[in-house]
């Protein structure tokens, strides 16, 4: 995967490069990692090993400093007496105690020839045809105007484009509509891809259960935006082991449940891409 492999130098003979990994529950695991880019149609052979991710911890030194180097924050002190505790620290898997369903009731009219759209238009968002999805949702926003599945997935459309000014009004005319957990989970993707709100969030809510605690099961996508959300927080802390485990538990449940083009998968590749960049630009400068 192009994210990593300019810090996994060393190839194996095998596909697979060792990649590093730092598991819960002060258990020590291991991770096999494809070295091409998950973006391919090979991304389901590629992964089909990430049921044995978690064996043993290895270490990721490009991405983290030396020993006795200082930290790239800036505060002057040395990085082990400074971040390191904190960018390395312990956390959970992110479908550890969910229940993870496909898609098909989070985006389902009375009408069958309306939900067969509705689907189309989940199919061209995970295809990159968006500008096709917006025409299409548009048309049948006027025959289901209250309908929360059509007005997510038109905001969800407008993000991607991206075309803030529709997303940030539509999102405002949406407020009524502020307990429906897909929107909620947009927004919230929203407000911390552009670095902020943060400190407003919980360390209490380190699960779906937590913000829907009357729910037992989760769609697909309502799971891919909370990734996507812890994601971001990992990366705000610098902690690149935990977004990247997040990251492979999106491939792996969406490929488990037939979606292995699903929008939420390249969305996470660039937001890894861009913090490896940024790290390395720190790095340099110490």
């Amino acid at each position: 995967m192009l994210l990593l492999k300019n810090f996994l130098k060393k190839s194996s003979s095998s596909s697979y490069q060792d990649a590093p990994f730092r598991g819960t529950d002060n258990n020590n695991y291991s991770c096999k990692i494809p070295s091409q880019s998950l973006s391919e149609k090979n991304r389901t052979k590629q992964s089909s090993s990430l049921d044995t991710i978690f064996k043993e911890k290895l270490s990721l030194s490009d991405l983290y400093p030396k020993k006795d180097a200082f930290c790239p924050c800036g505060s002057g002190k040395k990085y082990k007496k400074c971040c390191e505790e904190n960018e390395k620290t312990h956390f959970c898997l992110l479908e550890k105690g969910l229940i993870i369903v496909p898609d098909e009731q989070l985006f389902a009219l009375e009408d069958k020839k309306d939900t067969a759209c509705l689907r189309s238009c989940v199919s061209d968002l995970n295809h990159q045809n968006v500008k096709s999805s917006i025409k299409k949702l548009l048309s049948l926003m006027k025959k289901y105007p209250t309908n929360n599945s059509i007005s997510f997935l038109l905001a969800l459309a407008y993000r991607l484009l991206p075309d803030l000014s529709a997303f940030q009004k539509l999102l405002t005319s949406l407020k009524h509509q502020e307990t429906y957990l897909p929107l909620k989970l947009l927004r919230w993707w929203y407000i911390f891809d552009y670095g902020s709100g943060y400190a407003a969030f919980s360390k209490k809510m380190d699960s779906l259960t937590t913000i829907a605690p009357d729910r037992k099961e989760f769609c697909l996508t309502e799971f891919c935006l909370w990734g996507l959300i812890r994601i971001l927080k990992a990366l705000d802390k610098g902690r690149y082991i935990e977004g990247e485990a997040h990251f492979l538990s999106l491939i792996k449940i969406a490929e488990q449940l037939g979606s292995p083009n699903h929008w939420a998968l390249d969305n996470a590749e660039i937001l890894l891409q861009s913090a490896y960049s940024l790290r390395r630009l720190k790095l340099k400068k110490i």
